[in-house]
């Protein structure tokens, strides 16, 4: 297998996990929609003035039908927002919004595990890089560590520059081991890794990718 059609593998894997994930967020909130619609249904069945409905009961069940609706808009918003990354090889965008994103895909996992992830970032970053490919690598990351988390621990991810060139993204917790990174094959990595101009150091319970934080520029 060639360099690139690693990378592309590896992305791919990440597709595929997105979407499997959100298929069952998507296939729950249309199952409480369909509950809740067919509880308006033998509420409306039982509108006869003497049979005394409670208006809250209907409100109730039309207020979760809306909330449903709002949840399956987000969630298809952000796979959205994913499926474009691969739109340009190379463009700029927010390291916190990528950031924020990826953790918002992999909500479901964390909830499965109870493990709790916080977001910390001083300041905004910009980055002009692979976007796919950087979004790839730290979904997979972030993936492993939520699968090997014991139940209850905390994770915290912290997005923060090193100097002009180099922006970091690091993982702090009790899941983080020389293992993490098993979601990729050793080689698909390594070649991600090239492309973002990148490396992964595990330091004690810290994991942390340092990339190029503008690939044109230092090219």
């Amino acid at each position: 297998m060639n360099d690139m059609a690693a990378a592309e593998k590896a992305c791919i894997t990440a597709f595929s996990k997105v979407t499997a994930t959100i298929s069952h967020e998507i296939k729950n909130a249309l199952s409480i929609i369909n509950e809740n619609a067919g509880l308006l249904d033998d509420l409306a069945l039982m509108t006869l003035p003497e049979e005394g409905i409670d208006p809250e009961r209907v409100k109730s069940a039309a207020a979760t039908i809306a909330r449903q609706v709002s949840r399956a808009n987000t969630i298809m918003g952000n796979v959205n927002k994913f499926a474009h990354s691969a739109d340009t090889p190379i463009s700029r965008d927010s390291l916190r919004s990528i950031s924020t994103l990826l953790v918002a895909l992999a909500q479901r996992q964390a909830l499965s595990n109870n493990v709790t992830i916080t977001l910390e970032c001083a300041a905004d970053i910009e980055v002009n890089t692979y976007v796919l490919h950087l979004e790839t690598v730290l979904y997979l990351m972030l993936r492993s560590i939520i699968d090997q988390s014991v139940d209850g621990e905390p994770l915290r991810i912290d997005i923060g520059r090193l100097n002009e060139d180099d922006a970091s993204v690091s993982f702090t917790t009790d899941a983080v081991s020389q293992q993490t990174a098993g979601q990729f094959s050793d080689h698909s990595l390594e070649v991600l890794l090239s492309l973002l101009k990148g490396s992964v150091e595990v330091s004690g319970n810290v994991l942390t990718i340092t990339f190029c934080s503008d690939i044109e520029r230092t090219q």
